[in-house]
C-alpha cells in the first residue's frame, strides 16, 4: 500500500511538473499505462533518496520501504547538471526524494556548524521537541512548512543560530531555536 501511495504521490508531482491537467480522471501512472512505459518515457530516471542513489536495480524496492509521509520534497529534474552529477548520463531524468528525517537531521547539522550553544543544547536534549523563532515569528518545529523553510535555508543566509532554554529562562514554557537571518 506505501508503494502504490507513493508512486500516486509521484505521479501527481510527475503531471503538476509537465503542467498537465490532473483535474480529469487518469490512472496511477498518469498518460502512462504503466511504471515500465513511464520509465522508458522519462529515460529511466534515476533516484536520488536523500542525496543517496539508488541503483536501477533497487529503485522498487526502495520505493517500496519509503513511506509517502516521511517525504518533505520530491523534485523531477529534467536538466543535464544533475543527471550528469549522478551519472554522467545527462539524458535521464533526476527524481531527487527529501525524507523529513534527513532533512531534520542536515537542519542539525547546518545549525551546529554555526553555534556551538546550539551544538551542546542537542546533544543534552535529543528528542525534545522545539518550536522555531525565525526572524521573530514562532514556527513550530514539527510543521512541515517550517522543516521545509529550514531545509531549504542556506547557511550564507543565517546570521545567528540560539536557544531559547525553557528550563532558564522564565516564564518560556517551550524550548526554541532562534534564528537571524541575513536581509
Amino acid at each position: 500500500m506505501r508503494i502504490l501511495t507513493l508512486i500516486c504521490f509521484l505521479f501527481c508531482l510527475v503531471n503538476y511538473s509537465f503542467g498537465q491537467d490532473t483535474t480529469r480522471k487518469q490512472n496511477v501512472f498518469g498518460k502512462y499505462s504503466s511504471w515500465a512505459e513511464f520509465n522508458v518515457a522519462h529515460h529511466n530516471p534515476i533516484f536520488v533518496v536523500d542525496n543517496n542513489m539508488i541503483a536501477d536495480t533497487l529503485v522498487t524496492k526502495a520505493l517500496k520501504n519509503l513511506d509517502a509521509a516521511s517525504v518533505l520534497e520530491l523534485n523531477i529534474v529534467k536538466d543535464s547538471l544533475p543527471a550528469t552529477v549522478y551519472a554522467q548520463q545527462p539524458l535521464r531524468e533526476v527524481v531527487l526524494v527529501v525524507t523529513k528525517a534527513y532533512a531534520a537531521i542536515e537542519i542539525q547539522k547546518r545549525f551546529a556548524s554555526i553555534s556551538k550553544s546550539y551544538e551542546k543544547y542537542i546533544e543534552l536534549h535529543k528528542n525534545e521537541d522545539l518550536g522555531y523563532v525565525i526572524n521573530g515569528i514562532w514556527s513550530e518545529g514539527t510543521s512541515d512548512d517550517t522543516l521545509k523553510r529550514l531545509y531549504d535555508l542556506p547557511v550564507k543566509k543565517i546570521k545567528f543560530v540560539g536557544v531559547l532554554d525553557k528550563d532558564k529562562v522564565p516564564g518560556v514554557i517551550r524550548s526554541a531555536v532562534v534564528i537571524t537571518t541575513k536581509e
